[in-house]
């Protein structure tokens, strides 16, 4: 659970690197305000890549309590939100490969018995988040994983790649290739609003 009384963190400008150095020195407080500052987008990612959103509260509980545990040699190679995005992710693909994959054989399923969007067809917001879902769901787990992070989470080119221990080439190769996808199923009116979002 999130605690109420943290105010988040970087309101004062603190850079993410005192940050780690103050959860370095054992400081109880930079955990929670790294907890606050990161939860929902992990909680967002992690349910939208995976579901169970149970399951993904106990992965963000489970990454905080595994850098709280070795806080005093706590140093990511890499920035602390990258570093908190794949250590969730990887303790996710740890407990979800089979499930996942039952459920984007599921997706793809769904996804192949709606017909195509077209340009005139009005949707409501609703209609067209269960499109666009179906459509993310149905591509190649690398892209979907991609545009999640970018695009969802907000995380840079390079804090992707690193997430997911790829180039930078390769994260742009994939936007594209979802790019493609989304214009495909929602016209290119709809997948630019998304894209660029």
């Amino acid at each position: 659970m999130v605690p109420s009384d943290v105010s988040p963190p970087f309101a004062h400008k603190e850079s993410s690197g005192e940050l780690v150095a103050r959860i370095r020195a054992g400081d109880q407080r930079a955990l929670e305000e790294l907890f606050v500052e990161l939860y929902a987008p992990l909680l967002t990612y992690l349910g939208n890549h995976f579901g169970a959103p149970d399951v993904a509260e106990d992965a963000i509980q489970a990454v905080f309590i595994e850098i709280w545990n070795r806080h005093s040699t706590f140093d990511p190679a890499v920035s602390v939100r990258a570093y908190c995005f794949a250590a969730a992710r990887n303790h996710m693909h740890k407990l979800h490969r089979t499930t996942e994959r039952a459920h984007h054989r599921e997706a793809a399923a769904t996804y192949s018995a709606r017909a195509p969007m077209t340009p005139d067809r009005v949707l409501d917001d609703q209609e067209l988040r269960v499109t666009l879902d179906a459509a993310i769901a149905a591509l190649p787990e690398r892209a979907r994983e991609v545009f999640y992070l970018v695009r969802e989470d907000g995380l840079t080119y390079a804090e992707a790649a690193r997430v997911l221990g790829v180039s930078i080439n390769t994260v742009k190769t994939q936007l594209a290739r979802v790019s493609g996808v989304l214009r495909a199923v929602l016209g290119s009116t709809l997948s630019l609003l998304i894209l660029s979002r």
